[in-house]
């Protein structure tokens, strides 16, 4: 009798299992994934990557995006800007930053065919608190700074003191840990980088990082999401042709 029990609940769970495991792939399937190689991915979403049509659509008019001390990576003077409203506490925002930007080095920012600059957009209290503080970060130390704060997101996003872990990655950028802490108390820095948001939000309909502002200075297009490096690349290209 435990016999035919134990076969009975063996048997209604590989029932049950099958059906959950039809059910998910069905639902899966329709929402748009694809599993493949062993990994689950967004069919439609790697698809509208390569679609430079798609990812990229034009703003309603040319907005001045007017910034106290913007940081220029790459040449002041070059044809194209990316604008990149970021939050620092953005995982999507630290693999375009860390990776495809060094992609797009070489080819593009060193040769002088394209600028990018940095505008905050954060999504929570750690990430203004890092966005402050990367404001005062001298010139010569900045994108260092930058790229610090991004590579050890983890470490301070989830940290119960990130201003004071912040603030030790600033000691090694050309501040001290006071003056970081006394940046994340400047109104008007605060301000700045608010009224930068909202301009985003209002003028670019901005409502998730990472969002891009491309301005070849006569028009900009606006590009949610991070693209892939192949579809940014073939975009860009796209671009210069036609200046």
């Amino acid at each position: 009798m435990k016999l035919q029990n134990l076969i009975k609940k063996i048997s209604r769970f590989f029932t049950l299992s099958v059906i959950y495991a039809v059910c998910a792939t069905t639902y899966m399937s329709v929402k748009g994934f694809v599993y493949e190689d062993g990994k689950i991915f967004l069919a439609n979403t790697a698809q509208a990557q390569d679609d430079t049509k798609s990812f990229a659509k034009p703003a309603e008019k040319h907005v001045l995006i007017n910034l106290s001390n913007p940081h220029f990576l790459g040449d002041e003077n070059a044809p194209l800007t990316l604008y990149e409203y970021s939050s620092f506490g953005c995982t999507h925002c630290a693999d375009f930053h860390l990776s495809t930007i060094k992609k797009l080095e070489d080819e593009y920012i060193k040769t002088g065919k394209l600028k990018i600059i940095l505008v905050y957009f954060p999504i929570d209290k750690k990430s203004m608190q890092a966005a402050m503080i990367a404001s005062c970060i001298p010139d010569e130390e900045y994108h260092a700074f930058v790229d610090t704060v991004f590579k050890k997101q983890r470490e301070w996003s989830l940290s119960n003191k990130a201003i004071e872990v912040l603030s030790e990655y600033a000691s090694f950028h050309g501040i001290s840990k006071l003056t970081a802490l006394e940046c994340t108390k400047n109104d008007k820095i605060a301000s700045e980088i608010l009224g930068n948001r909202q301009q985003g939000m209002n003028e670019f309909q901005i409502n998730g990082t990472p969002t891009f502002v491309v301005d070849d200075g006569k028009k900009q297009e606006i590009i949610p999401g991070a693209p892939s490096f192949s579809a940014l690349k073939k975009y860009l290209d796209e671009k210069l042709q036609n200046i």
